[in-house]
């Protein structure tokens, strides 16, 4: 018979368990009762017996479960050891194909003209309109770096208005910009290398490790 409602047998205590409460309960009594008194010092020892109670309460309830997980079966390193396939084993490489940048189309015709201009061929005056279109970028450049630039900038004007007026143009002044111009392009690409597998030396190496 089972006695739910029964407030001592309604838990899961042991009875050891309980008694000990019990005796807890008694100690703190006997010091609040000693504490309402304003004998404090009298209420120390029951406040000590009631901490003493509890603590063995707590090792008594404690339950040790032993840790459980998965366990990896032991790999025999002596059979394992550099046994797998060499072939294709190579460092990995990452190649992109970057685009253009927005200012490379009128860096390059900027270029073509001061290359037609140094041949001594006849500019007309419309074709100016390609150095302004560079200077934006050759300023952009000599915020950077003035003591490279700057000179190309002024020139690059000097030579648009030199052009426009159908008058001799500054043939030093036009190296001056093309050498600035190219060096804002972006270096060209290098053409793919074949990936090197091991080389012999390094094969022999590893069939010697894997004995």
């Amino acid at each position: 018979m089972h006695h739910h409602d029964d407030s001592e047998t309604a838990d899961f205590l042991e009875p050891a368990v309980k008694a000990k409460l019990r005796g807890v309960l008694s100690q703190m009594w006997e010091a609040e009762l000693r504490l309402r008194t304003a004998r404090p010092a009298e209420a120390l020892p029951y406040e000590y017996r009631a901490l003493r109670l509890l603590k063995q309460v707590q090792q008594q309830t404690r339950l040790y479960v032993r840790k459980s997980g998965f366990e990896p079966p032991v790999i025999p390193e002596s059979t394992t050891r550099l046994t797998g396939e060499l072939q294709g084993a190579t460092p990995p490489r990452l190649q992109a194909q970057l685009p253009a940048p927005a200012t490379q189309p009128t860096i390059q015709a900027a270029l073509r003209l001061l290359s037609t201009l140094r041949q001594g061929a006849a500019i007309k005056p419309a074709e100016a309109v390609l150095l302004d279109r560079a200077s934006p970028a050759a300023a952009q450049a000599a915020l950077r770096n003035p003591g490279r630039y700057l000179a190309a900038v002024r020139y690059l004007r000097q030579l648009s208005a030199e052009i426009r007026a159908r008058a001799k143009p500054c043939l030093s002044c036009a190296a001056t910009v093309e050498s600035a111009l190219t060096d804002l392009l972006p270096p060209p690409p290098s053409a793919p290398s074949r990936a090197l597998g091991p080389d012999r030396l390094a094969r022999r190496y590893f069939l010697e490790l894997s004995r």
